[in-house]
């Protein structure tokens, strides 16, 4: 099972300009990015240049970062999109975290991340500090292609799924809008079963799906 994630800064970011066409598949593009292989679960295994993170370690939920420099201001977007979800326990927890999110635990059980998760159970979301905010959206299915928007400076997150906008998924008062510091993407692979399950990162604006969601089309 794979889920590619497509991204890239919105606005205030240094690279290529232009949002370009959306993503046809085929080989991956070049990466300024690449996921962390500083910053990651024991259980998560790298290949693929960094791009590429896997978990085959049962009952295990693993994370990584990135190596893009955490938001401090301004917008970031970018794309996940959902291989297979048929088998049992597929789930993956996508969002926001700062430097310290525990990344060998179920997401959104301390104060330090945003988590939406998808995959085979309902999609719901968690927030900093253990707590739930009920489904948004609807289950994953294979070939979704989920939308992330982080406004830094205005503390929103909107999401979409495929072309479906689900807007500012964290509204409540008291969550997002009391957010502080430095936040950037992760992903979080379970290993359910035993059974490998993988994620591949797509950094460089010409993997998205929707580029015109990004205002200027910048690359990190």
């Amino acid at each position: 099972m794979t889920l590619s994630l497509a991204y890239a800064a919105g606005v205030g970011g240094a690279g290529v300009s232009g949002a370009g066409a959306a993503y046809s598949g085929g080989s991956e593009p070049a990466s300024l990015v690449v996921l962390n292989s500083a910053d990651k679960g024991a259980n998560i295994v790298l290949s693929n240049g960094d791009l590429t993170a896997t978990n085959s370690v049962n009952a295990t939920f693993h994370s990584v970062r990135t190596t893009a420099s955490p938001i401090t201001s301004g917008v970031r977007y970018w794309e996940i999109v959902l291989g297979s979800t048929a088998a049992a326990d597929n789930i993956y927890y996508v969002g926001i975290a700062t430097a310290a999110f525990v990344l060998t635990g179920v997401p959104g059980g301390d104060a330090e991340c945003f988590a939406w998760r998808l995959g085979t159970n309902p999609p719901a979301l968690r927030y900093n500090g253990g707590g739930s905010t009920g489904n948004v959206g609807v289950q994953g299915t294979s070939g979704d292609v989920i939308g992330l928007l982080f406004d830094r400076s205005n503390k929103t997150l909107t999401a979409w799924q495929n072309s479906t906008s689900l807007g500012n998924i964290f509204t409540t008062a008291g969550h997002m809008d009391s957010i502080a510091g430095a936040w950037e993407p992760f992903v979080c692979v379970n290993g359910a079963g035993g059974v490998a399950k993988s994620v591949t990162a797509r950094f460089a604006n010409s993997s998205w799906s929707y580029p015109s969601r990004a205002s200027n089309g910048q690359q990190w």
